[in-house]
C-alpha cells in the first residue's frame, strides 16, 4: 500500500520535479549509504553464519548439511536476528525503484513480499543454517548497486540461481531422509512446504529474468551486428 501511494504521488511530478526532489533531499548520498551499509551488514552476517555452521561440524557431509539443525543461540542467534530484520530494511530497495522512476517487476513484489517470513521460518530447519549463501550474494549485489557494473550483473542473478539449487536440494533431502536419522520435519510440514514452494518460486522467476535481460537481449545485440 505504501509502495503504490509513493507511486501515486511520483506520478503527480514532471521529470524535473522529480529530480528537484532527488537533489534536496540529498537522495544519491542516501541511497549510497543505503546499499553499502547493506552490503557490509550483509558481509559480517555471512561470515559469522559460516564460522558457526563450521564450528557446529555441517560441512563434513551432505547429510549433515542437510539433516542437522544449528542452535539458534550464541553469535549464531544474534546473526539470524540481525538477519531477519535486514529484511524488512531490503524493503527500502523499492521505495528507490520508484523515487528514481524505476519499474518495480513482478520478480521483485515477491521476492520482497515473501523473504520476511522465508527468514523468519527457516532458521527452524537444517537448511537455515546455510542463509550465509544468501548473506554473501547480497554482499555482491548491494556493493554492486552502491558502484554498479554492467557486466556483473548476469554473474550476480547466476549466483542467486545457484543459491537457489542449494536450498531446494538442502530442504529436499532432508524431508525425504529417515525421521530417525534426521531433523524431525513432522512438527512444521505447512512451514517446510511454505518455505520450498516460495524457494521454487524464486527459482522460477529468477530463470525468467536471466533468459529476458540477458540471452534474450543479447540474440538481439547479435542481431543487430549482422544487420549492421
Amino acid at each position: 500500500l505504501s509502495v503504490q501511494c509513493l507511486q501515486k504521488f511520483m506520478s503527480t511530478m514532471s521529470d524535473d520535479e522529480k529530480e528537484s526532489l532527488r537533489s534536496k533531499w540529498g537522495m544519491d548520498r542516501w541511497k549510497w549509504w543505503h546499499n553499502v551499509a547493506l552490503s557490509l551488514v550483509s558481509l559480517l552476517m555471512g561470515v559469522t553464519m559460516i564460522h558457526e555452521v563450521y564450528l557446529d561440524g555441517r560441512f563434513t557431509n551432505w547429510h549433515t548439511m542437510s539433516c542437522q539443525n544449528t542452535p539458534n543461540s550464541g553469535a549464531y542467534g544474534r546473526a539470524n536476528w540481525v538477519y531477519l530484520i535486514s529484511k524488512i530494511w531490503e524493503w527500502m530497495d523499492t521505495f528507490w525503484l520508484v523515487l528514481y522512476g524505476k519499474e518495480v517487476i513482478a520478480l521483485h513484489y515477491f521476492h520482497h513480499m515473501t523473504t520476511f517470513t522465508m527468514a523468519a521460518f527457516t532458521h527452524n530447519f537444517p537448511v537455515g543454517g546455510y542463509a550465509f549463501i544468501n548473506c554473501i550474494v547480497h554482499f555482491v549485489m548491494y556493493m554492486h548497486y552502491a558502484k554498479p557494473v554492467r557486466w556483473a550483473r548476469p554473474f550476480i542473478t547466476t549466483f542467486q540461481l545457484v543459491q537457489f539449487i542449494c536450498v531446494i536440494s538442502i530442504h529436499t533431502y532432508g524431508y525425504l531422509s529417515a525421521p530417525g536419522d534426521c531433523f524431525n520435519f513432522s512438527r512444521v510440514q505447512k512451514e517446510w512446504w511454505y518455505c520450498q514452494l516460495v524457494v521454487v518460486g524464486y527459482f522460477l522467476l529468477f530463470v525468467k529474468f536471466f533468459h529476458d535481460n540477458y540471452m534474450n537481449k543479447g540474440r538481439a545485440k547479435a542481431q543487430r551486428r549482422k544487420i549492421e
